[in-house]
């Protein structure tokens, strides 16, 4: 494609495929499109606002660098906002003594579930984002 580069653009079109990788793997895995966008508003709660913050911020710093090394700053800020968010919603899980232990550890399980496809769907996204969708260097 011919996106011109930016962090605000590069941010927002990781964003747009993360969130369309999210939808169609919850609607699929579980055969409900209510079911997908339930998953897709929490992920997105949870793990995506944060990680589109911290992607369009760091990216002001790193505006200049090359393709690769934004992709992979773009990488490391998904992998430390999902792993951090994760973190904190299951140790306060487990901490709560709200519901019965099945319960607490289900829930567990979907949070983490969670994270995992929100950061194979953002990766997938800054992948085809630094690697198709922005315009090359000379062309900037």
């Amino acid at each position: 494609m011919n996106l011109k580069p930016s962090p605000l653009t590069e941010a927002s079109a990781v964003l747009a495929i993360g969130i369309l990788g999210i939808l169609l793997t919850f609607t699929f895995s579980t055969m409900s499109i209510e079911t997908g966008f339930a998953m897709l508003s929490n992920s997105a709660l949870i793990f995506l606002l944060p990680a589109f913050t911290f992607w369009a911020v760091i990216g002001l710093f790193v505006r200049r660098k090359s393709k690769t090394f934004r992709l992979l700053v773009n990488i490391a800020v998904t992998a430390v906002v999902t792993i951090f968010f994760s973190s904190l919603l299951i140790s306060a899980i487990n901490a709560s003594t709200v519901g019965t232990l099945v319960g607490r550890q289900q829930t567990q399980d979907v949070v983490s579930g969670m994270a995992l496809v929100a950061f194979f769907s953002c990766t997938v996204g800054a992948l085809i984002t630094y690697l198709w969708l922005l315009r090359s260097a000379e062309k900037s």
